[in-house]
């Protein structure tokens, strides 16, 4: 996926886990995260409580396999959810969505 949002235009920088994701929300600026919800060390509702306590203005984008957890981010602030498998294009158009909005 980085590779892919790269070669589209897109600055990105990447996070092993939840934990790391945190850290790196809070020593640099983001416009956008995508979070994947099963991840290692921290789950992604966790580190996406934590990083929108912050930075509460960050954009998320939800990365999920599982359809059950559309329905749990109406109540959490972020911009959208995406089903695996996720079509490239499909993030690539959500994603400029919503930075084109941002501005």
């Amino acid at each position: 996926m980085d590779k892919w949002l790269r070669a589209h235009g897109f600055e990105t920088d990447t996070a092993e886990n939840g934990a790391e994701a945190v850290e790196k929300c809070r020593h640099n600026r983001y416009e956008l995260v995508t979070m994947d919800l099963e991840m290692p060390q921290m789950s992604g509702v966790e580190a996406i409580q934590l990083i929108k306590r912050d930075n509460p203005d960050i954009s998320i984008v939800v990365l999920t396999g599982f359809t059950s957890d559309v329905e749990t981010f109406h109540s959490v602030t972020v911009q959208a959810v995406l089903v695996k498998p996720v079509r490239m294009q499909e993030l690539e158009e959500t994603i400029r969505g919503i930075l084109e909005r941002a501005c």
